[in-house]
């Protein structure tokens, strides 16, 4: 079995995980979040608490994901509305 993560791959993980989840926007990586978080609940309730467990640790991830996008989206923007600004007050 091949691994997944050697020399090769692990200088280049950044950018493979960027363009894996390039096409979905941040709000659609959280409502994912708050959506695995909304099943874990009910699983738990339901009595299946290591499958709540399992969706649970899907929560963190989704978010984390998400607020990174949102802040690399947030911080590329910016740059050019200040540009934009500066150029109107002269």
């Amino acid at each position: 079995m091949e691994k997944l993560i050697n020399q090769e791959n692990f200088e280049n993980i950044k950018e493979t995980i960027e363009n894996k989840i390039s096409g979905i926007s941040a709000n659609h990586l959280l409502c994912a979040g708050l959506g695995t978080l909304a099943l874990s609940s009910g699983l738990k309730l339901a009595g299946k608490k290591q499958a709540a467990s399992l969706v649970g640790k899907l929560f963190i991830t989704l978010v984390a994901i998400g607020l990174y996008k949102k802040y690399k989206d947030s911080s590329d923007s910016k740059p050019e509305t200040k540009l934009e600004n500066s150029e109107t007050y002269e």
